[in-house]
Order: C-alpha cells, then sequence, then structure tokens
C-alpha cells in the first residue's frame, strides 16, 4: 500500500526530527558521517549531519535497524512512552481511512505471566514489561476483507515506535490462526465480535541483534516480472 510507506516515513521523520534535538538519552539517535550512532546530547562529529539531514538518516536507520527482541531488562517502560507508540499505531494507514482498530494495554503481570499457555511463542511475555494486543472491530469496516491490511500497518507502527524510543519488541501473530484468536480472546475477555489479531511485548531490550541485513536485490524486478533491476547508484 503507497499510503502505508508513506505514513511509516512520516512516523519515523517525526520520531527522528524530534529526537535529533532532544538531550534524553532514551531517544532515538543521529548518525555521523561514517554511519555510526551519536547518541542525543554528545558532541557531534565534525561532519555529522544536523536539522532535516540528521532526521533524515535517523528516520532510516529506525527502519533498518528494527529487530525482533524477545529478551527485556526488568526496568519500567513509562506510560508517556506506550502513550508515544499509540499514538503511531494510530497514525496507520487503513482502508478508506476505516481504521479498525482497537488496543488493550497489557501491564498486568499475572496476565502477561500467564498468556503463554495459551500462545506457544510468547514466552518472552514473562520477562516484558507489558504487550499490546491489537484487536480488529470487523464491525466498523467500510470496505470488508481489508482489516489485516489495517491492523498489520498499525503493528508496524508499534514496533518502528518502540525501536525509536530505544524500545524492544516482537510482533506475535494470533490471527488467523483460530485457536490462538479464541484463546487470547477469551483470556483477554475480547467481545466475541472483535478480533485479536497480533500481540507486541514490549520492554527495554537486553540484547543487541544489529543490523539485519535483509536486502537482496534478486527478489526486485523492474517494470515486468523477472525483468532484473540494475540501479545506479
Amino acid at each position: 500500500m503507497i499510503l502505508q510507506g508513506l505514513t511509516v516515513g512520516f512516523l519515523v521523520v517525526g520520531l527522528a526530527a524530534a529526537c535529533c534535538e532532544s538531550k534524553d538519552a532514551a531517544a532515538p539517535y543521529c548518525l555521523d558521517e561514517k554511519g555510526a550512532a551519536a547518541q542525543p546530547g554528545a558532541a557531534p562529529a565534525a561532519a555529522a549531519p544536523a536539522g532535516k539531514d540528521c532526521a533524515r538518516e535517523a528516520a532510516l536507520d529506525v527502519l533498518l535497524t528494527r529487530r525482533s527482541i524477545r529478551k527485556y531488562e526488568q526496568k519500567p517502560v513509562p506510560d508517556a512512552m506506550v502513550q508515544k507508540i499509540l499514538e503511531a499505531a494510530m497514525e496507520a494507514p487503513s482502508a478508506g481511512n476505516q481504521q479498525p482498530w482497537r488496543f488493550i494495554v497489557i501491564r498486568d503481570r499475572a496476565l502477561l505471566n500467564d498468556i503463554p499457555s495459551v500462545h506457544p511463542y510468547a514466552g518472552m511475555l514473562k520477562e516484558a514489561d507489558l504487550a499490546i494486543l491489537v484487536v480488529a472491530d470487523v464491525t466498523a469496516e467500510k470496505y470488508p476483507g481489508y482489516f489485516p491490511q489495517d491492523c498489520s500497518a498499525a503493528t508496524e507502527n508499534i514496533l518502528l515506535a518502540a525501536h525509536a524510543q530505544g524500545l524492544g519488541s516482537v510482533w506475535l501473530g494470533v490471527f488467523p490462526d483460530e485457536e490462538r484468536v479464541r484463546a487470547v480472546g477469551q483470556k483477554l475477555g475480547v467481545p466475541a465480535n472483535l478480533m485479536p489479531f497480533s500481540l507486541v511485548a514490549i520492554g527495554w531490550p537486553a540484547e543487541d541483534k544489529g543490523r539485519g541485513g535483509r536486502f537482496d536485490a534478486k527478489r526486485i524486478y523492474l517494470d515486468k516480472w523477472e525483468a532484473p533491476w540494475k540501479p545506479t547508484l
């Protein structure tokens, strides 16, 4: 979706622009002329980008360095940071701007510890400070069938906004696994007419995975299928 790409771009540029002026050590960072991270408040390198250039570099860095983090420090995440994450989630694009999403912020330790009993890949919730369940309100759809795209865009914005603030997160699939949808919905009291879509574990990262390095030019074609893309760089 073109709008999804634009929204993600505006999201990370906006967060990055704010961080380039921030002195908060928990904020995102800009890059020096060698592409190395320069923490906010640190003395800039001689040729370090500034202003809008810094924001663009930091925005790209948020996109390129986001990784799935499953190990967390035992340190609370402030509500103000969670609020920013949710604001970003709600800025995601949706079909006809239908915004079919709802969100449950899960902080109760007993709940976080119990969810792995109904989700086989949610063990990290026992370490995470919180989780966010993205729920689809299919009754709010103006364009039936598009809620998976809409809620996926919101989930990706959650991941990016968490990473932009120095947090770690991981996307745990719920939909379309019918048993997970039912079990997670029951565990969190989701009404039967709503659809638990995804679960995101969030916390301060206790692991550093570095850049993903997933770019593969062989998967890109120009104009037609199997016509190789050969950019002039």
